[in-house]
């Protein structure tokens, strides 16, 4: 009896030392290419400063303050957490105080010295910060709520998206004569609908007692419509920056991306659903980042962030089988409220400098974000007819889908950053400053005006649950019967997103 313990135990011994040891060599590779991404070396000689023409690109680099620059990180980092704790108690939304943090610090003479951040810097902070969105929209995905929800979940997350867009790029081109490729990747970018307002107000009206027969619709829908959003973005971006392609190779190559990043991303999945729990976030962390930056290296860039959202999905429903999935999401949350969050809209507010607006741009800013709202509202009304819904939770739903916040952020300097470097003509920079400067509006406009709109219609528009409805909608949410203290636990659970 002894031994054959004894054996048991030598065979678990050895398993978890064989699985701790894969883990290392693969956060290893991990971490390598990471590097070798970020710092634009060769992936055979690493520590070769990299050339262009007869001189190291480190000479031909601008001087960096690091010591002021970091300084300056910081001190975004930390004034953007404390306003967003001010504008959370006053209004709710964290992030809002958060953006305003970082256009203060850019644009009030608050110090002697200029704040500065080098844009490599902000660039790679911004998008270690999108690969978090994307893994956290990916782990909310759940394939059974996806089914058991059907047609419903699927023309809310991509019809009012795919009109708003469509909408807005004719409205872009008509007023400020971009092209209609600069004008859907602003759609795109236009039409995410911001998990980061939408989830809160459904937890805040569940607990208040209405909404049970929507909530789950809502999350689900908010979460697919990012994915959607975020990978046509993507497809417009490769082919307007393209390296000097033919166009037939650019169109070629567009769904050969997405093909691509859902094969690597399905085999990382994969991979990562049986690492060590305690080494689980680590990998999952650096496996993302060097999955996006990699591509990102490689001029894939809609593969790279495709690929992070199918192995989230793919390891998140292997783990939701086990219960652990809760576990990551929690960790995920963590990382994001503390630092991602306050990073990312305090840098993108730090880039908004109002020399770089007119009021031309703002005032036909905010009627292409109204004509697209519009459209969209329109579109999410007409969605979900045939949900069983009445009219009255049919308008909420639409007008619940009006905040944007999160993807705006992380996707609004992307165009300007490339037109930055030089390369590009002046068309190229009008339209990535559009793109900019409308993202950053719609931020500070719908996302405080939807969370409202939200909350005062939810009374309105929504009936008073009972305790036997409430039980019916969680029950057909997680296919079980569960206590009705659970519900909100389970709300929370499947609205754990960016």
């Amino acid at each position: 009896m002894t031994e054959s313990s004894g054996g048991k135990a030598g065979k678990r011994s050895i398993r978890g030392e064989v699985s701790a040891s894969l883990d290392f060599i693969f956060f290893s590779i991990f971490s390598y290419i990471i590097f070798v991404s970020l710092f634009g070396r060769k992936f055979v000689a690493p520590f070769a400063v990299p050339t262009v023409g007869n001189s190291t690109t480190d000479h031909d680099r601008p001087f960096v303050d690091y010591g002021s620059s970091t300084a300056t990180v910081l001190f975004i980092l930390l004034i953007a957490i404390a306003l967003g704790r001010v504008s959370e108690w006053a209004t709710g939304l964290s992030l809002l105080g958060m953006l305003l943090a970082g256009i203060s610090l850019s644009n009030l003479p608050l110090s002697s010295s200029p704040l500065s951040v080098p844009m490599e810097w902000s660039s790679v902070l911004r998008k270690a910060a999108f690969v978090v969105i994307l893994l956290r929209g990916g782990l909310s995905l759940d394939g059974e709520a996806l089914k058991k929800m059907k047609g419903a979940c699927l023309r809310l997350a991509f019809f009012p998206c795919t009109v708003e867009a469509l909408v807005v790029a004719l409205t872009a081109k008509l007023l400020f004569g971009v092209s209609i490729l600069f004008g859907l990747m602003l759609g795109f970018v236009l039409a995410a609908v911001s998990p980061a307002v939408v989830v809160p107000s459904m937890i805040r009206i569940a607990q208040d007692g209405y909404g049970s027969g929507v909530s789950s619709l809502v999350v689900a829908a908010a979460s697919l419509d990012d994915v959607y959003a975020i990978t046509l973005f993507s497809l417009c971006f490769s082919i307007l920056f393209s390296t000097g392609d033919s166009i037939v190779f650019t169109i070629i190559r567009a769904p050969l991306e997405v093909i691509g990043g859902c094969v690597l991303g399905g085999i990382i999945g994969y991979m990562n659903r049986y690492t060590l729990r305690g080494t689980r976030l680590l990998l999952f962390l650096s496996s993302a980042m060097a999955m996006f930056f990699g591509c990102a290296r490689l001029s894939i860039d809609s593969a790279g962030a495709l690929s992070v959202l199918v192995s989230a999905f793919v390891a998140a429903g292997h783990w939701r089988q086990n219960g652990e999935v809760a576990e990551m999401e929690t960790s995920l949350k963590t990382l994001w409220e503390l630092f991602f969050q306050p990073l990312l809209f305090g840098l993108i507010g730090f880039e908004l400098t109002f020399s770089l607006l007119s009021w031309r741009l703002v005032l036909l800013g905010l009627l292409v974000l109204v004509i697209g709202v519009a459209a969209r509202t329109a579109v999410a009304f007409l969605a979900v007819m045939g949900s069983g819904m009445t009219s009255r939770e049919r308008l909420f739903v639409a007008l619940a889908w009006i905040p944007k916040a999160t993807v705006q952020a992380a996707l609004a300097p992307v165009a300007l950053e490339m037109t930055r470097r030089g390369e590009y003509g002046k068309d190229y920079e009008e339209g990535a400053l559009i793109v900019f400067s409308l993202a950053v509006l719609s931020i500070l406009t719908t996302a405080p005006i939807g969370a409202a709109v939200i909350r005062i219609t939810a009374p309105l528009l929504l009936k008073k649950d009972t305790v036997e409805e409430s039980k019916s909608t969680v029950e057909m949410r997680t296919g079980s019967t569960v206590e009705d203290g659970e519900e909100m636990e389970t709300l929370k659970s499947n609205g754990s997103l960016p």
